[in-house]
């Protein structure tokens, strides 16, 4: 078990005017001492959407203050979300059900005791961290997406026909996790 704390509640001062803690994109903006040994958790806002904030600086800014871990949890959903795996170096979880997230909010609220300006005087929420990541097997068949290549289009849009090129390997899934190469530099969370 681990102690849980919000990066709101782990603001430093002064910062909170200037940039948004909750996203846990700078590491600056935390104190380390609270920080230290504990779970963070962290919120997922349209920044991680626009590009401007990602999973893997969370996991580098949880490392660098020396917490156990971090929580993201997605207060609010975004039409066009899409939650890709991203490696980390310090175990993590990202909660995209908003009532779970709810849940958790919840229950940290409720075991953090404030001063009258509402500023956290003693953190009682604990957390754990179990085995990883577990399969979810179901009893039909496995589908293709709808956005993969599913192999030549006979006729384009002139109904001629088509010069595609078709996948000669198909598996069915989504955010399948696989390797990569440490030098990859087509996508910044892999990097590394």
């Amino acid at each position: 078990s681990f102690g849980l704390i919000s990066a709101t509640d782990a603001l430093l001062g002064s910062s909170s005017t200037k940039y948004s803690a909750l996203d846990c994109q700078r590491p600056e903006l935390l104190n380390k001492r609270k920080v230290q040994g504990k779970i963070l958790l962290c919120g997922y806002s349209f920044n991680y959407i626009s590009g401007t904030a990602s999973i893997k600086k969370v996991s580098q800014t949880a490392k660098s203050l020396g917490a156990a871990g971090f929580v993201v949890a997605v207060e609010d959903s975004y039409p066009g979300t899409k939650f890709d795996p991203v490696p980390v170096n310090i175990p993590g979880i990202l909660i995209t059900d908003v009532s779970k997230t709810k849940d958790l909010i919840d229950y940290y609220n409720s075991s953090t005791t404030r001063d009258w300006a509402g500023r956290a005087t003693a953190f009682q929420a604990t957390v754990g961290i179990a085995d990883g990541l577990a399969p979810t097997l179901f009893n039909s068949a496995p589908q293709v997406a709808l956005f993969s290549s599913r192999g030549p289009d006979v006729k384009d849009f002139s109904f001629q026909d088509a010069d595609v090129l078709k996948p000669d390997i198909l598996a069915p899934g989504n955010l399948i996790w696989s390797a990569w190469a440490p030098n990859g530099t087509d996508e910044a969370n892999y990097a590394g």
